[in-house]
């Protein structure tokens, strides 16, 4: 858990608030800005995905949204985007229409 600590406190700048949203990935690195996805845990309160990249910070509608602006910002692969969509499916219980 300390690893887990040191490691976020190192890669995230700005205030995140856990209550309302998953942390799907957070991509460290070298030389750059660490890139953020965050999920919202509640679809129907919180509507909006989000994308943070150092300073720049955008708001999606969906998942797929989310992911292929960060394949075609942050240079994400097809089987990345795939990945991090089915983490967040299994966060939500596996409900891919919520």
């Amino acid at each position: 858990m300390m690893w887990l600590a040191r490691y976020l406190d190192r890669n995230m700048h700005g205030a995140i608030d856990f209550d309302t949203f998953y942390l799907l990935a957070v991509i460290p690195r070298k030389s750059k800005n660490p890139i953020i996805l965050l999920a919202p845990k509640n679809r129907i309160k919180d509507k909006y995905f989000n994308l943070r990249y150092g300073q720049y910070c955008e708001w999606y509608a969906s998942i797929d949204n989310l992911l292929s602006a960060a394949a075609e910002y942050c240079g994400f692969s097809k089987f990345r985007c795939w990945r991090y969509r089915h983490r967040y499916y299994r966060l939500i219980g596996g409900k891919q229409n919520a």
